[in-house]
């Protein structure tokens, strides 16, 4: 496997599109889609995601805000 940080950040631009445009819903799955995608990633002893204990690196390559359900 080689560098899988496209996966997570499709799936941040498309929450990102989803809280602009006012899908919660969406959002919400996605945000949960990027912690399962992230914690299976970090399994992978050769990849650097495995090194982290948790998600947050994703959220702080980029800017976001959070919808409050």
């Amino acid at each position: 496997m080689n560098d899988t940080t496209w996966v997570t950040d499709i799936l941040l631009d498309i929450a990102r599109f989803s809280e602009e445009n006012g899908l919660p819903k969406t959002y919400d799955s996605l945000i949960s889609a990027i912690k399962v995608a992230a914690n299976e990633l970090k399994q992978k002893e050769n990849l650097p995601q495995g090194k982290e204990s948790n998600v947050v690196w994703l959220f702080e390559s980029r800017p976001m805000t959070f919808a409050i359900s």
